[in-house]
């Protein structure tokens, strides 16, 4: 974790406070801009900083591209010819990862709404010919796709951004299949950290994040028959509540 906050550093995220107030707290812009720097970081770094990412899978390039400390895709039941959606997919990186076991009967799709991300992810599709993943530029409410289409969800580190999350919800259930999957990989520890008043720790601490029985209640609300927790544990941060919700329609 000191790894991640001597990047953020080196990056020039000490004036994205200020970045944010020269925009009037606009949220969609604050949240594209920390991504396009964290583009810049990765870019620079050459190196994962996921811990959990599997190594030597895909080529290097786009393994330093992951930008989280999870990896939903460890908790799926994906086989050949799933059809699977990645929300908040960044530059791919979980959709190159994806597209390995799907094969070519099956079929990954990746949506973000940052498009200097998904320039980025389809720009990596063309230059390792990678058929079976296709990018949107977009979010999870609405979605641009027909009812009962996804075998499996996956969001990674994107859930605590989304502001109505029972509306989003709802959404991912209208699209996944009967009996299909959601996971998603996130922190649910809740922080008092306001927007407001510090947007570059908001982003940094996941400041939207909801405890594991709020999620739940949500879950719920939304209609899903089975929701369950898996706490991932980080020795360097005891206090940290992180891991996997796993959704079932």
């Amino acid at each position: 974790m000191n790894r991640i906050k001597e990047w953020l550093k080196e990056g020039g995220f000490s004036d994205f406070d200020r970045f944010v107030r020269e925009h009037n707290f606009d949220f969609i812009i604050a949240m594209k801009e920390h991504y396009r720097r964290g583009l810049y970081l990765a870019d620079k770094q050459k190196m994962c900083l996921n811990p959990n990412f599997p190594k030597n899978v895909l080529p290097k390039e786009i393994e330093d591209l992951s930008m989280s400390i999870l990896n939903p895709l460890s908790l799926t039941k994906i086989k050949e010819g799933s059809f699977i959606l990645d929300v908040g997919c960044g530059a791919g990186v979980d959709c190159f990862l994806a597209s390995k076991t799907v094969g070519t009967k099956g079929l990954v799709i990746g949506i973000d709404p940052t498009e200097i991300l998904i320039e980025r992810a389809n720009f990596l599709k063309d230059k390792y010919k990678i058929s079976n993943v296709e990018f949107k530029i977009g979010n999870s409410d609405p979605l641009p796709f027909e009812d009962n289409f996804f075998d499996i969800i996956t969001m990674n580190y994107s859930f605590h951004l989304v502001k109505d999350k029972l509306k989003s919800l709802v959404e991912l259930k209208r699209v996944l299949k009967p009996d299909g999957q959601i996971v998603i990989g996130d922190s649910f520890m809740p922080s008092k950290i306001g927007f407001v008043n510090k947007p570059e720790e908001w982003f940094y601490r996941a400041g939207g994040a909801v405890s594991p029985d709020e999620f739940q209640e949500i879950a719920k609300k939304a209609g899903f028959r089975e929701c369950s927790f898996t706490k991932k544990d980080y020795p360097e941060l005891p206090e940290l509540i992180a891991g996997y919700m796993v959704l079932t329609k």
